[in-house]
Formats: C-alpha cells, sequence, structure tokens
C-alpha cells in the first residue's frame, strides 16, 4: 500500500511498543483529512508514525497530508481557520527524518547481530 487516507482520533495517542512490526513497507502518503491534531502532539504523531513506516528499499519519499479533498474554497478556508493543519505539515517536515533514523538504527542492529553470530559460531 502507497497511499492510505484515514480519520484519526488523536485526543490520544497510546505509545507504540518497541517490537512493533512495520505494515507500512511501501507507504508514500498519509492523508488524515479533517483529522484533527493538537500543536502539543505533533510530536508524538511523527514519532507513532516512524514506527509503523520505512524508507528502505522501496521509496525516499513520505508525506502527511490533510485537510478537505473538496473544492479549493474549502481546502483553503480550512488552512486559514483550523491550526490542525500547520500541525500536520510540520509531523511531514519531521517524518522522513524520523523514519530514515529509524532504518538506520535496525540497519546498525541487524549488522552487530550478525557479527555476533559469526562470532559465536567460530
Amino acid at each position: 500500500m502507497e497511499y492510505i487516507g484515514l480519520y484519526m482520533d488523536t485526543t490520544i495517542i497510546p505509545p507504540v511498543p518497541k517490537d512493533i512490526r512495520r505494515p507500512f513497507k511501501r507507504m508514500r502518503i498519509f492523508n488524515f483529512g479533517l483529522s484533527r491534531l493538537d500543536g502539543g502532539k505533533t510530536e508524538k504523531m511523527a514519532l507513532l508514525l516512524s514506527r509503523l513506516c520505512t524508507l528502505q528499499p522501496h521509496f525516499q519519499t513520505l508525506s502527511v497530508l490533510s485537510g478537505p479533498g473538496w473544492e479549493m474554497v474549502y481546502s483553503d478556508a480550512y488552512r486559514e481557520t483550523d491550526g490542525s493543519y500547520k500541525n500536520w505539515k510540520t509531523v511531514s517536515q519531521f517524518l522522513p527524518m524520523l523514519v530514515t533514523c529509524r532504518d538506520e538504527e535496525h540497519l546498525k542492529v541487524r549488522q552487530v547481530t550478525k557479527q555476533l553470530e559469526a562470532l559465536t559460531m567460530h
């Protein structure tokens, strides 16, 4: 899956278990439409999404969209009146960096694990 559009209740953002698998291995775009996101929760949301995605080896871009999918008149009004648009935009700016860091972390762990396995076999 490369694109998903959904409404998300962000009043409570649960902690993500550290051992979660990444179900969105080919995700390019999350569209949260009119989902509200308070300014104090942008970091938590970006961290949550970074746990669910990977950029390797297929894609180098990942975007978060918000706002109505209607006429531009409504879209512009949404951007001007609702702080959620700016908050989702902040999530979109941080998400690729966070996912890249997690991908690099996973790669390093795999490399160290292989080295340890090679040493224990000898």
